[in-house]
Formats: C-alpha cells, structure tokens, sequence
C-alpha cells in the first residue's frame, strides 16, 4: 500500500478542496513524517490529535495537512 500526502486550505466559512501534494510514498511512517515535517517548517503549526490532521499558518492563511493511504 502506497501513501499520498494532501493539503488544503481552511477558511472561516468551508474547507478547500484537497490538493495532492505528494504521492506513491511507501510506508506510513515516512508519510507521516514528511507531513510532520512540512507543518514544523512553519512558525506557526500543531495538531488535532482527534482527526491526526496537522494544520500551518502561511501568509496569513490556515491550512491542513495529512496523508493517507491509497489503493
């Protein structure tokens, strides 16, 4: 099983669509560090433990950040 990494932004009203940030990683280790690195590389991030959804702030802007697997 392979695991893709997606992103979206939040905003006040609605969530956007999901983007595909990456894909084909192979284990979910490694894809849950790669989001877990990706939102550290912003000043301001953390996580929802109840969803292991992590979220960042870029320019001002809330997004989400997570993997998943795919078939």
């Amino acid at each position: 099983m392979s695991y893709s990494i997606f992103v979206r932004k939040v905003g006040f009203s609605r969530r956007e669509a999901p983007q595909i940030l990456a894909c084909e990683i192979e284990s979910e280790g490694e894809a849950c560090r790669i989001v877990r690195n990706l939102a550290r590389s912003f000043g301001d991030f953390g996580v929802d433990p109840c969803r292991s959804v992590y979220w960042f702030r870029s320019r001002g802007n809330l997004h989400e950040i997570w993997s998943a697997p795919v078939d």
